[in-house]
């Protein structure tokens, strides 16, 4: 079972903190995919409508997507097209919004000819952007919007991003550098947060943490002994001082399946 691990150390009489090298590993990502989008609901504004396809082949509604399926930090082209009912190309100037849950939480991107970007304009009745995972796993549902003549149109498309597994761990901070002895009056006390990242380099959620101390003289102590990474990779412990000059290294261990063991 693979594991990786990361290490700070608390230094000095007074235990101020130092960070230490970070330690690492890459993992590889699972691939795969399958073509198409999914179905999606969509509003119509009188006879301009948006979805993907083209004349008799046009899903009001529905977005197009490269691939539905996509590996830990995968990419894929979504497509949005506005046409008249007759089934031409709607050729006004018209903006494209695109957004999804995991957008939102700064677990995915959307880029625009290579620059980050989460609208298109156009006046070809075709949208087109590209979607990134960063750090998303599971079902994004994602959603284009647009205003024609004062109205709304919307459709949308779901990706499937899979589980991403641990590239490494890094120390993050420790808050406050520096911590007095217990009963001494002073700040005991100092907040330690390490990052779990996939081989893309985004966060991994939901991965099991635990923590140790390399020593526990004069009553040092740290809690929790383990925690969950949240959205954005991180998991922290809290070390408490002891009564006697030490140096103290917290070391962080990370499963590269995730969970707790």
């Amino acid at each position: 079972m693979k594991r990786y691990v990361a290490a700070v150390a608390l230094l000095g009489a007074t235990l101020a903190l130092a960070g230490c090298g970070n330690g690492a590993g890459h993992l590889g990502n699972g691939s795969g995919g399958s073509s198409g989008g999914s179905s999606g609901g969509g509003t119509t504004s009188g006879t301009v409508q948006m979805g993907s396809g083209s004349g008799s082949s046009f899903q009001q509604g529905v977005l197009g997507l490269g691939v539905s399926s996509l590996s830990a930090g995968g990419s894929t082209t979504v497509s949005a097209t506005l046409q008249n009912s007759d089934g031409t190309p709607f050729t006004q100037s018209v903006t494209v919004t695109f957004t999804s849950s995991c957008y939102q939480n700064g677990l995915a991107a959307f880029t625009v000819n290579g620059s980050k970007a989460n609208t298109v304009s156009t006046s070809t009745g075709q949208a087109n952007i590209t979607y990134s995972a960063q750090g998303c796993s599971g079902a994004d549902t994602i959603t284009a919007t647009a205003n024609v003549n004062g109205n709304n149109l919307t459709a949308t498309g779901t990706v499937t991003v899979a589980a991403s597994a641990v590239g490494a761990i890094q120390f993050v901070s420790a808050d406050p550098g520096t911590i007095s002895l217990k009963g001494t009056g002073g700040q005991n006390t100092s907040i330690v947060q390490f990052k779990v990242t996939d081989a893309s380099g985004g966060p991994v959620v939901g991965a099991g943490v635990k923590f140790s101390l390399n020593t526990t003289v004069g009553g040092l102590s740290l809690a929790p002994a383990s925690a969950t990474t949240g959205s954005n990779g991180q998991a922290q412990t809290i070390v408490q001082a002891g009564t006697q000059h030490t140096t103290v290294r917290v070391t962080a261990t990370v499963n590269a399946a995730r969970p707790f063991w």
